[in-house]
């Protein structure tokens, strides 16, 4: 074996229910109550969570979601057999109505009131999406205390989190109570830099997003890696305005394996799968946002998201020796790379495009070794997967 060119490969070797840290790999798609009237289109069995957003409070510190009722809402998702929780705050909350309520004088009443809210709506969680301005010097402490009173009704909490910014308020404590944090790994830039014209959630920065909070010591199986559903139009510098995944298949299909169309920029089916990837190697689940603005139909993200899950469950006894024996080399790649199956004999090897779709497949017999020649495939990202009864493993490969 040339191990001097041996790369160190990705390794995607999945369950499901369960994760890449033996634990369920969660798909948490957000739905605001102005995107309700799709909610019966949605194919929400594809999720393992749905955040009803937002709720804040009114001047008594009752939890209102903008005069909508969200029983419908919440009935579709137990149908589909996901947990529902509520969302609070959201990135267009008030200060003057947050701040006042999560004080400590405020607090034990303001929580005794979201606990009802959960119960009698027949929710599983709540999900705190306190951003930016609202958050302050009482952030850790609400966050402490709900989570005591959640707990003691089993109930579970989540927090959304930017990519690569932790709030000073937040301690180290606040930061535990989380059962999971959803990483905000998108608006990079916006109607807010429209000088900054690119790319507002490349896969780089969900890269750079899991990389940051591990290093503030948020564990990789309690984060969520979030997703667009939606892009930004620059084409206007003046109004920089956002717009769905929905609308630019409606513009051409052929958009939905782009990530730009002129000065538009968004997540295309390809790189949806390179994050899902992503998050199934790393971390606990993919969060969306939101899932009201996706294509309804063949060119579904939340479909592809879904299916490369599945496509990843395996049954397999194989240990783990077996498993990192496997090997590609050269990574990237310029003509013919060597697959290596190390002690998974008899294997079927195929590759596989950015979407992937099927391209070549062949058998290892009772080799471990298998030569392909990628000298006429065209510059990019592919996937090589090695299956035998059962497994089934994917490599990420480029080819140059």
């Amino acid at each position: 074996m040339k191990t001097n060119l041996l790369c160190t490969l990705i390794l995607f070797f999945f369950l499901k229910p369960w994760g890449a840290f033996g634990q369920e790999f969660k798909t948490v798609g957000y739905l605001p109550t102005y995107r309700f009237s799709l909610v019966n289109r949605i194919e929400l069995e594809r999720l393992t969570h749905l955040n009803i957003s937002f709720a804040n409070p009114d001047q008594n510190g009752i939890l209102q979601t903008n005069g909508v009722d969200i029983s419908d809402a919440v009935y579709e998702g137990h149908k589909a057999g996901v947990e529902v929780f509520i969302a609070l705050a959201g990135g267009a909350a008030s200060l003057s109505d947050w701040a006042k309520w999560i004080t400590p004088n405020n607090r034990p009443k303001f929580i005794s009131g979201i606990i009802e809210y959960v119960k009698s709506h027949k929710l599983q969680g709540v999900d705190v999406d306190i951003e930016w301005g609202v958050v302050n010097a009482d952030y850790s402490g609400f966050v402490l205390e709900l989570k005591d009173s959640l707990v003691n009704h089993n109930l579970h909490m989540s927090a959304a989190l930017p990519a690569i910014y932790r709030y000073p308020e937040i301690t180290a404590e606040a930061l535990a109570a989380f059962d999971w944090v959803n990483l905000m790994a998108y608006d990079l830039t916006g109607p807010w830099q429209p000088e900054n014209m690119g790319p507002h959630s490349p896969y780089s920065f969900a890269v750079n997003s899991i990389d940051y909070w591990s290093k503030e010591g948020l564990e990789k199986k309690r984060m969520t890696l979030g997703v667009p559903f939606y892009g930004w139009d620059f084409t206007d510098r003046k109004k920089v305005k956002s717009i769905t995944f929905a609308n630019l298949v409606k513009l051409d299909s052929a958009n939905a394996y782009k990530d730009r169309v002129g000065d538009i920029f968004y997540n295309g089916i390809p790189t949806i799968t390179q994050k899902t990837l992503l998050a199934l190697n790393e971390v606990g689940g993919v969060m969306i946002w939101e899932i009201g603005q996706d294509d309804l139909s063949d060119y579904s993200l939340l479909q592809h998201i879904d299916e490369l899950i599945e496509q990843y469950q395996t049954n397999s006894v194989l240990g783990q020796e077996e498993i990192v024996k496997v090997s590609i080399y050269p990574n990237p790649v310029l003509r013919t790379v060597t697959v290596n199956t190390g002690l998974i004999k008899g294997a079927k090897v195929s590759v596989l495009s950015a979407t992937m779709q099927l391209i070549d497949s062949t058998d290892s017999l009772d080799l471990n070794e298998v030569l392909i020649d990628m000298s006429s495939y065209s510059s990019g990202v592919y996937f090589i997967v090695i299956e035998k009864k059962g497994f089934r493993k994917a490599f990420k490969l480029v080819k140059v």
